[in-house]
């Protein structure tokens, strides 16, 4: 195997599209591709208008209200792998 960095764009796209689809299955890289595609559209201004009146407190508000699942633990449960490293991806990206 080449080295990532040595690898051409289109050898390295090829190369995460078979990492997906041996991880997720043809269905879950159909899906994974899916979801992300550019659309039409401009998100940042986008996002800009929407919030242009709402405060960091409304936004925390929403984002706890639409979430599926709270992510604490119940008495007694513990965590799962995806629960773990979700948490470490997600901790990852604060640094």
């Amino acid at each position: 195997m080449i080295a990532l960095d040595q690898l051409t764009y289109e050898q390295f796209e090829r190369h995460g599209l078979d990492l997906l689809e041996r991880e997720l299955g043809v269905d879950g890289l159909a899906r994974f591709l899916r979801s992300n595609r550019s659309g039409p559209g401009a998100y940042t201004r986008d996002r800009d208008e929407w919030l242009k009146y709402s405060t960091l407190d409304q936004i925390k508000e929403s984002i706890r209200k639409n979430r599926p699942h709270s992510g604490r633990l119940r008495s007694g449960e513990t965590p799962s792998s995806r629960q773990y490293f979700g948490a470490c991806a997600a901790i990852g990206k604060l640094f």
